[in-house]
């Protein structure tokens, strides 16, 4: 079978992935910009020929690639996500155009460092949460917006894009609202009467009107609250108040997590509510927990201590 031109192949594959697959928008974009990456990268490899044989490559010209990143300021981990959208491109390939070989299967991933995922402190969650701390010069009820968003996000653990995708209708919700996540799976994430107080306490103050069926987090002039915005202003929280440089709309989340399962929630309760499809994906948050035991263990036991005659 003859392949369209590679331009063409790669505007089918996003598509592919925005409509049929429906990859969160993020993933989405990172796909895109490796890909491109790769495209821009064998132009060059190949002395300005524009089009790709794509059955024809072989894993030294992957590997070529790879170090291209890597010379060029990127890592290890960017470099296995990287291949993770080449792979889902030559899915693509094969399910679209029946290409049958896939050359970065031969490719191992690069091994990347553990990270963990660093949860909120009690302290700053309390002053994000209260209205001790906002941005000069903004009009009050902006402050409560953005107090209800962060009540949301610690008290539920989900997504900033979920959190976003909320409808005026929470406010007619009791205990539960319906939410489709990750992979466009419907979930229902519980509600504490504190969520709800908060919810309402911004409504109230809102100027603008929050329809049942419009976006409830609106900006400054009314329109849809993006993730992007989100983030700057927790930024400039953080640069304004010394807050730590995890302070970002995803540690609520993580310190959702990592706070339930030290207060003792099982594992299987947490990754329902995290909407995990994979126990694994869970599992990182008792690592965390567990190595909060042992800084406080490590602090505190009198063994650990000077000894005074030191």
């Amino acid at each position: 079978m003859t392949l369209p031109p590679t331009q063409a192949i790669f505007s089918a594959w996003v598509a592919w992935m925005q409509e049929e697959k429906q990859y969160a928008a993020n993933t989405v974009s990172a796909y895109i910009k490796d890909g491109r990456s790769f495209i821009d990268f064998f132009v060059h490899y190949q002395g300005g020929e524009q089009e790709i044989s794509w059955e024809a490559l072989t894993p030294q010209d992957i590997r070529a690639w790879l170090a291209h990143r890597l010379q060029a300021g990127g890592c290890a981990r960017s470099n296995a996500r990287a291949l993770s959208a080449l792979r889902t491109f030559y899915g693509f390939l094969r399910k679209r155009f029946q290409v049958t070989t896939n050359v970065f299967l031969l490719i191992r991933k690069p091994k990347t460092p553990k990270l963990l995922p660093h949860p909120l402190e009690h302290q700053v969650l309390e002053m994000l949460l209260s209205e001790e701390i906002g941005l000069a010069h903004e009009p009050p009820w902006m402050l409560k917006r953005d107090r209800a968003l962060y009540v949301f996000l610690y008290a539920t653990g989900v997504r900033i894009s979920e959190a976003l995708g909320v409808t005026g209708k929470i406010l007619q919700a009791s205990g539960t609202i319906s939410l489709v996540g990750k992979g466009n799976k419907e979930r229902l994430v519980p509600l504490l009467p504190m969520v709800l107080q908060k919810m309402r306490e911004y409504a109230e103050a809102c100027p603008y009107a929050l329809e049942p069926d419009k976006a409830f987090f609106l900006n400054l002039h009314g329109r849809p609250l993006g993730a992007s915005h989100v983030r700057g202003r927790l930024h400039r929280l953080r640069t304004s108040f010394g807050l730590p440089s995890y302070t970002t709309p995803h540690a609520f989340r993580h310190s959702f997590a990592t706070h339930l399962l030290a207060e003792g929630a099982d594992l299987r309760t947490v990754q329902e509510l995290l909407g995990h499809a994979s126990l694994a994906s869970t599992q990182i948050y008792v690592d965390v927990a567990d190595q909060k035991i042992l800084e406080v263990y490590r602090k505190a036991h009198p063994l650990e201590k000077p000894s005074r005659g030191e």
